[in-house]
């Protein structure tokens, strides 16, 4: 049997390997593009006449341009002087108008002023493709140790934001939380018995055990549920609480048919699990109750900020409102015309698997029992504020390959609006 900790230890060690692999990637793109950059600055230096840097004033393309025109110019009057020698000892022979040579000699010039620029543009693009394609293989070939080498002092020179590291979800809260969610269909709604609930989760936790990313294949979890003939014994590992979230609300979705029926049910586990102890007991929504939402925007507001953090402790991810600086809430607005929005993130999600599943079964709506989007909008109701929110699924990782695109993270919209 796998435990928790070894479990963890596994997750912990490919988390590392990734990141590992993440600065490998990161260090090269940076590496090629200062090496491109180097490419372009030397073409730019490059001298126009021999295509190689030579000490002294550079020539400029009106120089070669004028010199080329010089000369050409120097010939044409000797040829032409010829010409006219020519045909002043004949009478046969019309002689041709001054302007007129003037006119085919301009047009003549300015075709031939644009050859040397033209020219000394493809030579310069010509010199850097081959100096930028000699540096990128030698950035090939410079080899990974050496690019770690060159990303470690990168990062010393600039430092970047540690990434905060979710802890593992806590086996109560996830016990809690199913409790929460029998409670309401059971108890409260009554959609179905507690007896029918329990055989038939059962059932499906069964059958969709193999589903789930464990490291036997879900055996372990098929045994338990052999034995013990519930849901009960899978609270403890995080992998096999999301089994145990998935089996559970796919056995009551099949009782709430209509979006009105699974709305109504979600909004009621939000309010259970705003009025219980799942969040801590040091948390209550009644302390950051004020009587105008409006001027007293910071004292609820810090209370949501509190009700993420018990989220955070909690393992369940890490929750914060806005990221690096967007998504925050813009008091101005909120007080001049008494309607704001700002996004709640939540990244690497712990009931990630069971929200990705029951979302792949067009049941997305009733998914939302087990994100933090019904608790916060109960919160805000309480505060005396109108709200909407919508919930999306990002990713950490990015990827080329749309079939490799695995979210694993939240981010919630929330629109506001006091009356």
């Amino acid at each position: 049997m796998v435990s928790g900790r070894d479990e963890v230890g596994k997750t912990r060690e490919c988390g590392e390997k990734q990141e590992a692999a993440t600065r490998i990637k990161g260090s090269r793109r940076r590496l090629m593009c200062s090496l491109l950059l180097f490419s372009l600055l030397l073409c730019c230096r490059t001298d126009v006449g021999m295509g190689w840097t030579v000490s002294g004033p550079a020539l400029t393309k009106a120089d070669c341009a004028r010199s080329s025109l010089c000369r050409l110019r120097s010939m044409r009057s000797h040829r032409f002087s010829s010409l006219v020698e020519r045909k002043s000892s004949t009478c046969f022979k019309k002689t041709r108008m001054s302007g007129q040579d003037d006119q085919e000699e301009d047009a003549d010039d300015e075709k031939l002023q644009g050859l040397p620029i033209g020219f000394a543009i493809a030579r310069r693009s010509f010199l850097g493709l081959i100096l930028g394609g000699g540096f990128v293989a030698m950035a090939k070939i410079y080899g990974e140790s050496e690019l770690l080498q060159l990303d470690s002092l990168w990062r010393s020179m600039f430092p970047q934001e540690k990434r905060a590291v979710r802890q593992t979800l806590d086996p109560k809260f996830a016990s809690e939380l199913g409790d929460l969610i029998r409670t309401a269909a059971v108890d409260d709604l009554r959609v179905i018995s507690a007896d029918a609930l329990g055989s038939r989760e059962t059932e499906v936790a069964s059958k969709a055990s193999s589903f789930f990313r464990m490291s036997d294949g879900g055996q372990q979890a098929r045994t338990i549920l052999d034995q013990r003939g519930s849901l009960e014994a899978l609270w403890s590992d995080e992998k096999m609480a999301n089994l145990a979230l998935y089996a559970r609300i796919h056995t009551i979705g099949s009782k709430l048919p209509s979006p009105s029926n699974r709305k109504q049910y979600v909004d009621r586990v939000g309010r259970f699990v705003l009025q219980s102890s799942l969040l801590g007991n040091n948390f209550s929504a009644s302390k950051y109750q004020v009587e105008d939402p409006v001027k007293d925007y910071a004292v609820w507001y810090e209370g949501l900020k509190e009700l993420l953090r018990c989220y955070t402790a909690r393992g369940y991810g890490i929750c914060s409102i806005g990221e690096r600086g967007t998504g925050m809430l813009d008091d101005v607005a909120w007080r001049e015309d008494r309607e704001a929005s700002f996004t709640v993130f939540v990244s690497d999600l712990a009931v990630n698997d069971a929200a990705q599943a029951l979302a792949g079964e067009s049941i997305n709506d009733l998914a939302e029992v087990i994100l933090p989007t019904p608790v916060i909008l109960e919160y805000l109701r309480a505060m005396g504020i109108q709200c909407d929110a919508e919930s999306y699924y990002l990713s950490s990782v990015y990827t080329r390959n749309p079939a490799d695109y695995r979210p694993d993270s939240l981010a919630i919209q929330i629109n506001l609006a006091y009356k």
